[in-house]
């Protein structure tokens, strides 16, 4: 069973098990199982919620700045470990706290709404910082099918890249987009930074 997979279906029943099997699958699918703990935190409340928070943080604590390796190049385990090292540095980036949001716009939306536009602009934050790795991982796995016929490494990795739905998409679908990217593009929100810990401080006021 694919990483991405193993771990979605242990999410449905075991979430002490889902916790261990984190620590034994990549960054990158850790990256995944982040992006749905804070989506799920998104809806849930009480010691879900709380599950969600420790889940975040055990798939952020559990990584390991590997060295890098000198002059990567484009075959699929070279550019592989490039994006795992780079998702690992991006999600450590996630524990920069942001105390505040001033922005007018932002001011001016319901408590859902300015919940569900912080995770958007956290995923656009990690997104933009792993980009360039995951587009040199991409090409290879694209070189790869090419010249080996099997394309089960891009299957995979479209399905581990997929959105994630839930009430946070739906609203932001509903806001204007040049207001969520202008705020994506701040300095406060352009790197990675801690979601969750904010999102609770608005819950809280």
């Amino acid at each position: 069973m694919k990483p991405h997979k193993r771990i979605e279906t242990i999410a449905q029943y075991d979430w002490d098990v889902f916790a261990d099997a984190l620590l034994a699958v990549p960054t990158i699918t850790r990256n995944r199982v982040n992006m749905i703990a804070e989506s799920r935190a998104f809806e849930t409340n009480g010691k879900e919620r709380q599950f969600c928070r420790a889940l975040k943080k055990l798939a952020a604590s559990s990584l390991l700045l590997l060295p890098l390796v000198a002059n990567a190049g484009y075959t699929v385990e070279e550019a592989f470990q490039e994006v795992n090292q780079q998702t690992a540095r991006c999600l450590k980036m996630k524990n920069r706290p942001v105390d505040a949001v001033q922005d007018t716009w932002f001011d001016s939306l319901s408590s859902d709404q300015k919940r569900a536009v912080l995770f958007e602009v956290s995923k656009r934050a990690v997104d933009r910082c792993t980009l360039e790795a995951r587009e040199k991982y991409s090409w290879a796995l694209v070189k790869q099918a090419g010249e080996t016929g099997d394309f089960e490494g891009i299957k995979g990795w479209i399905a581990l890249n997929s959105s994630i739905d839930g009430k946070a998409q739906t609203i932001v679908k509903s806001l204007p987009e040049e207001e969520i990217n202008r705020l994506s593009l701040s300095d406060d929100f352009y790197y990675p930074f801690d979601s969750m810990s904010l999102r609770d401080s608005l819950i809280s006021q």
